[in-house]
């Protein structure tokens, strides 16, 4: 028997990373019967040519393991990682100067991003304006004073993707005059 992950979607085709638990089980006789096992866990029978692996992210060994109707069995194993998430980005003014900490006015368009999993790159937008490639840990806001929406969109190594709730879930008024 062969085994392949149906979707392995990460960066590359073969890489092993995927956010989609189900595993293909190709080559199996007509005449045999099949069961799997995850993780050196408990054989389970298997049905039509798939089943899929759940459970925590993290690396999967999976084993499938074929009889005939001769009694003649045959084992193959792989593995892969199973990743379904990504971590929320956490969005804060690098200098909240406003007359509160917490007031989200500033006179420095600086917005931090922290939180972002290290196997991710990560876009900002700004009032609803194109998605731009973010670099290190931070972006300028940066134009006319007034109110200014932001929000982070993150996407994995598997192709999970996250968009981030406008920083704060309030817009940021910028006040350079501050």
């Amino acid at each position: 028997s062969d085994l392949s992950l149906a979707n392995d979607s990460g960066a590359s085709n073969a890489d092993g990373i995927t956010n989609d638990g189900t595993v293909n089980v190709n080559g199996i006789d007509s005449d045999a019967t099949w069961e799997y096992s995850i993780n050196s866990g408990n054989w389970v029978a298997g049905t039509g040519s798939s089943f899929v692996v759940s459970g925590l992210d993290g690396q999967k060994t999976i084993q499938v393991r074929a009889t005939d109707i001769a009694g003649n069995v045959s084992v193959a194993s792989s593995s892969f990682t199973l990743d379904t998430s990504v971590s929320q980005p956490v969005l804060s003014l690098a200098n909240d100067s406003g007359a509160l900490s917490n007031d989200l006015l500033t006179n420095n368009g600086t917005v931090n991003v922290n939180g972002v999993d290290s196997d991710a790159t990560w876009e900002y937008s700004i009032n609803s304006g194109n998605w731009v490639a973010g670099t290190g840990s931070s972006f300028v806001v940066s134009g006319s004073d007034g109110l200014q929406s932001v929000q982070v969109r993150i996407t994995d190594l598997a192709g999970n993707v996250l968009v981030s709730s406008p920083l704060g879930r309030k817009s940021t008024r910028l006040n350079s005059s501050h």
